[in-house]
């Protein structure tokens, strides 16, 4: 379910999905209203800063997150509120894959620039077994891999 609450300035969206209920409430500032004049002549391309106000409600545990974006574009409220959403959605997906695929949240490196180093590793695996047209799951994909050499080096070389 999603709906939508707007006012001069701010859009409200409301989904509810997977169990739990989302709020995210979008409120966009002109820059020149906001901030001295002495950052506004150094950020000249500065125009809107944005404050995402989020709620989530799961399992009756309310978790509450505020977060501000600057932009040098002048738009409308529902127009931030959605593309920052959007731009969540993009970075929870590759977690989820990264997570679901290499189970990077299980992995306990910690030493200099290991998890790093590790977790761009994992981004370009990630890219070349996506890349492959074979009709099998990504996580089932890198088991062939490891078990295949040809098939790992098509991989890699494709």
């Amino acid at each position: 379910m999603w709906t939508q609450v707007k006012e001069e300035n701010t859009d409200t969206t409301r989904e509810t999905t997977h169990g739990r209920i989302e709020i995210r409430k979008c409120k966009i500032m002109k820059a020149e209203e906001l901030l001295v004049t002495h950052f506004i002549e150094k950020w000249t391309h500065l125009k809107t800063i944005i404050r995402i106000d989020y709620e989530r409600i799961e399992n009756n545990i309310t978790f509450c997150n505020t977060r501000y974006y600057v932009s040098s574009k002048l738009a409308s409220a529902d127009y931030f509120n959605t593309a920052i959403r959007g731009h969540w959605g993009i970075e929870n997906q590759l977690h989820r894959h990264l997570d679901m695929t290499f189970e990077e949240d299980k992995n306990r490196s910690r030493t200099a620039h290991s998890q790093v180093n590790l977790n761009i590793l994992r981004k370009i695996a990630l890219n070349k077994v996506k890349r492959s047209d074979e009709k099998l799951s990504l996580k089932k994909r890198r088991f062939k891999a490891s078990l295949n050499k040809d098939y790992l080096e098509k991989l890699i070389f494709s």
